[in-house]
């Protein structure tokens, strides 16, 4: 039996993300490095992350010790690097409860009324499209999260906070005057009100809850390119290889949306269903994104995008868990008359 050990120094260029990818490519669908007596192990293809992640799911549901984010600043109530213990089972439950498929339904009318104002928003100020990106993403999950139902703007001193929470790799927020808005039963659904509304049954205290919200947030805000770190609880055997138990798994996203066996030519439509809906996977989030299609269809409906020549878009992601793409421009150009989708997006009975 074969140890999944790869001994070797690695200079990572600008991306981890990157570098990873290019490790996979050269040695294989699983790569593993030491730091100290810690093994490290990547996966790099969707046969391994399929095969190891899932199939071993009980075997890595634990996370490696994370002594500054994990304990000290969260008190351990980070559900994403929250030990295998009973908080992490109660924090799960919670979050699984409330991102079902028929909860997802209440907030289809929200996310539609949010598509149409970013169309506008890239209508009345195309240059600042990121921005505009930022304060759709913020709004959707301010509301899901919180209940926040005023309107959103970037520069909103609430959406700067989180981003900074975000940007500094905290991944919490409190829900503060949100908080005391559901206790007087003044708003509409969210995570928040169902959390405060069963109580008895999440069995988890205000400290908790918040953490758990503000992690929801980070979740629906941003992405990540190399994703948290599970802990093999035993020794697991794939092709041969042993992954011994302790070590931390990583699954490298960026290396396994290009694996060329799954890929061999990749294209959008490889993650949809017959019916045009994302294909089932084990993201707990998965059902908020399925409105995300009535953003794309009006962008497109209403703007023709291209790329500058003048200046090249820099596609590398940030080195942090948390990846955030350079700033870049392109031209965003309408369709028609900028009258017609102007008038369209205003029409709230649209959808």
């Amino acid at each position: 039996m074969s140890s999944l050990i790869c001994e070797t120094d690695v200079d990572c260029p600008l991306s981890i993300a990157r570098a990873l990818t290019e490790l996979v490519q050269e040695y294989g669908p699983v790569v593993s490095f030491r730091q100290g007596s810690q093994v490290i192990m990547v996966t790099g293809s969707v046969e391994a992350i399929t095969t190891v992640m899932e199939a071993e799911g009980r075997s890595l549901v634990d996370r490696p010790p994370s002594i500054t984010a994990g304990e000290m600043l969260p008190d351990g109530m980070c559900i994403v690097l929250a030990r295998s213990r009973e908080r992490f089972r109660r924090l799960r439950k919670a979050v699984h409860t409330h991102l079902q498929p028929k909860a997802a339904e209440a907030y289809n009318d929200m996310q539609h009324d949010n598509a149409r104002k970013f169309v506008l928003d890239i209508l009345n100020d195309s240059k600042n499209h990121q921005k505009h990106t930022a304060r759709y993403s913020a709004s959707v999950i301010l509301r899901v999260t919180y209940g926040k139902s005023t309107q959103t703007a970037y520069t909103d001193p609430e959406v700067f906070r989180i981003y900074k929470v975000l940007d500094h790799f905290e991944l919490v927020m409190r829900p503060g005057v949100y908080l005391i808005d559901r206790e007087k039963n003044k708003s509409g659904p969210s995570f928040t009100r169902t959390l405060l509304e069963h109580t008895e049954y999440h069995q988890l205290v205000t400290d908790e809850m918040a953490y758990l919200t503000g992690t929801l947030f980070g979740a629906g805000a941003d992405t990540a390119s190399i994703g948290f770190p599970h802990r093999a609880t035993q020794d697991i055997i794939w092709q041969g290889y042993r992954i011994p138990e302790g070590a931390a798994v990583y699954g490298c996203h960026w290396a396994i949306c290009r694996d060329p066996i799954a890929f061999p030519d990749p294209d959008p439509q490889c993650w949809l269903d017959p019916k045009g809906h994302l294909k089932d996977g084990v993201c707990p989030g998965r059902q908020r994104t399925q409105c995300t299609w009535a953003l794309h269809a009006l962008l497109f409906w209403s703007f023709r995008i291209d790329p500058r020549p003048d200046c090249p878009i820099n596609t590398r992601a940030s080195d942090s868990a948390v990846s955030h793409i350079a700033p870049f421009k392109i031209d965003i150009i309408p369709w028609i008359e900028v009258a017609r989708p102007r008038e369209t997006m205003a029409d709230a009975s649209m959808f």
